[in-house]
């Protein structure tokens, strides 16, 4: 699992909380880092946050679309954002994410939408 993040500290409680086993959870701190890390590395899922410096998590979502569409290696992207609203939605899904996620619902939430995402594909 992928997470791109541009506060440490949010970043060691995202590796903290999904520590699963099984699970490999790689942290990044920005989008740039986390386009080049995807095309060395197997990710199955990436939680990315909206608001970075450089690419945001919207342009990040977008530009890993157009890599999957490349290699035809395809895993679900959510983003996450401390300020939801209707519009972030819809621009997260024209993105091509899966849904934009209330950030600070996140470490409860999220792990559990990831198991019944994978147990059900």
């Amino acid at each position: 699992m992928l997470v791109v993040d541009d506060y440490e500290s949010v970043r060691q409680l995202m590796a903290f909380l999904f520590a699963r086993p099984g699970w490999r959870v790689c942290v990044v701190g920005s989008g740039r880092v986390a386009l080049e890390l995807s095309v060395r590395e197997r990710v199955d899922a990436a939680l990315i946050d909206v608001h970075m410096p450089g690419l945001d998590g919207f342009q990040t979502c977008a530009a890993l679309q157009g890599q999957m569409e490349e290699t035809g290696r395809f895993f679900p992207v959510w983003l996450m954002t401390a300020a939801v609203s209707e519009a972030a939605k819809r621009k997260a899904v024209e993105a091509g994410a899966e849904a934009l996620l209330d950030k600070l619902d996140v470490p409860m939430d999220f792990a559990e939408i990831l198991e019944r995402y994978f147990a059900t594909q």
